[in-house]
């Protein structure tokens, strides 16, 4: 995990600086599926995305939904974190 210290943000507020108008709208805007562009230039990378409680899928080509690789690797379920009680509740029911 990073810290979130005065040189962090004095390096933060510097690359914000240097991007283009362009390389701002890339890194907010999606450039295909699960992930948004990059500012190659700055060496700011792409972040690679995944949704829902099934956790990491298969790897998509940027325009459609067919799978890059092996197809019968689809998913990782996170089980354990779908057996944790919820905030607050002492026990889980059975």
């Amino acid at each position: 995990m990073t810290v979130i210290t005065e040189a962090n943000k004095t390096k933060a507020r510097e690359l914000t600086a240097q991007l283009t108008l362009d390389e701002k709208i890339a890194i907010v805007h999606a450039a295909g599926l699960f992930r948004n562009g990059n500012a190659e230039r700055l060496g700011i990378p792409p972040l690679r995305m995944d949704d829902g409680p099934m956790g990491v899928r298969a790897e998509l080509h940027n325009d459609n939904w067919a799978p890059l690789y092996n197809t019968r690797d689809y998913v990782t379920y996170c089980r354990p974190a779908r057996r944790s009680p919820p905030h607050g509740t002492p026990t889980w029911p059975a």
